[in-house]
């Protein structure tokens, strides 16, 4: 993914767009009947299973350049009040946070220094974990975006991320061929390293038992 710089916090970006054509997918999340597509021109849409209609579609992520701002992640999940929230990392630096109890409002927007390739949010809602175009990648507050620490161990950018279901420890899959895991009590080390076969680490997720 390319790095590049961010334009103004909110712009036009999350305005509906009408008509979106031949959207090419990058990545996908599915819960309680609810899918969520990103695409390749920094598009998100979403509609439920069993009905035709798509419930919203929006071009939510650019660049000053006006380099094409990839949406590369997109995570539903649970707040701690009940309502279903959908996050996503973008080419543009941003992570977004939206609600989806009552339509889809965007509730939180936050920069970080280069092109975001995966976000996820812990068990608790407490904590993003961000990986990028870097070797560094962070461990930031939900509500607030602030960087809590920065990680390190990894050689090359970062892929996927994934906590366990404890929300001690999330895992880091990355272009150097390792999925490294991590305690959020002692980041300063690895508690393992996982070495793939093959590629670069593009994917991870923890069983429901962890």
């Amino acid at each position: 993914m390319r790095r590049g710089r961010v334009i103004a916090s909110k712009s036009h970006l999350g305005t509906p767009v009408a008509g979106f054509k031949q959207v090419q997918i990058t990545c996908m999340a599915a819960k309680d009947s609810l899918l969520v597509v990103g695409g390749y021109g920094g598009e998100i849409i979403c509609k439920y299973f069993g009905i035709k209609d798509v419930i919203y579609c929006s071009k939510i992520s650019e660049n000053e350049f006006g380099d094409i701002g990839s949406t590369n992640s997109v995570e539903i999940y649970q707040s701690p009040g009940g309502a279903a929230h959908l996050t996503t990392a973008s080419n543009d630096c941003f992570v977004q946070v939206f609600d989806l109890s009552n339509g889809i409002a965007q509730i939180q927007h936050f920069s970080f220094p280069w092109a975001i390739n995966h976000a996820s949010v812990s068990p608790d809602n407490k904590l993003f974990v961000v990986v990028e175009d870097n070797v560094e990648e962070f461990l930031s507050e939900s509500q607030i975006g602030k960087v809590v620490t920065t990680l390190q161990g990894h050689f090359d950018y970062s892929f996927a991320s994934a906590w366990h279901p404890d929300g001690t420890v999330f895992a880091t899959g990355n272009q150097d061929t390792t999925c490294r895991l991590c305690d959020v009590r002692n980041t300063s080390t690895s508690l393992e390293v996982l070495k793939g076969n093959m590629a670069a680490i593009r994917s991870i997720r923890f069983s429901s038992d962890g």
